[in-house]
């Protein structure tokens, strides 16, 4: 006999939480590993604007730390604000045409693990990204039933 197997989908809280924690972990990986993982994405040295990999990665470390400190924010305030998530929903829609885009730019530059670890933190935010729309969708039901 088959049994029936319940998928309980995470709270938006513990969504926001979780991808904040992400964020601040990547964040402190970038900081801390910038020239093994600048290594590890391209193949030759690769300077943009002025700036070597290693640095840029510096900075996207950083802002990663502040946008996961401000999710964190966002999942922590009572009630959770639907315009603050939107605009989290954006930032990572932003992440995942990004990502797409240095794919498809720079796939000459790129190792395959370097192109693997770009495709994967797409992934990986847009699974966030369902996530999070998801927790509005039920917020937004649990809203209309409670002022009902």
């Amino acid at each position: 006999m088959l049994k029936k197997v319940v998928f309980a989908m995470p709270s938006l809280e513990t969504t926001l939480k979780l991808d904040s924690f992400v964020c601040v972990l990547s964040g402190i990986i970038l900081l801390l590993a910038s020239h093994p993982i600048a290594k590890l994405l391209v193949i030759n040295t690769f300077v943009m604007f002025g700036l070597t990999l290693p640095d840029q990665l510096k900075i996207l470390g950083i802002g990663l730390l502040v946008v996961g400190m401000a999710v964190y924010a966002v999942a922590s305030y009572r009630p959770i604000n639907a315009v603050a998530v939107w605009t989290i929903i954006l930032i990572e829609i932003d992440w995942i045409i990004a990502s797409v885009i240095l794919l498809f730019s720079f796939d000459s530059v790129l190792t395959l693990a370097g192109k693997d670890l770009i495709a994967f933190s797409a992934i990986a935010v847009l699974a966030f990204m369902i996530l999070e729309i998801y927790g509005l969708k039920q917020l937004r039901s649990l809203t209309k039933v409670t002022a009902s």
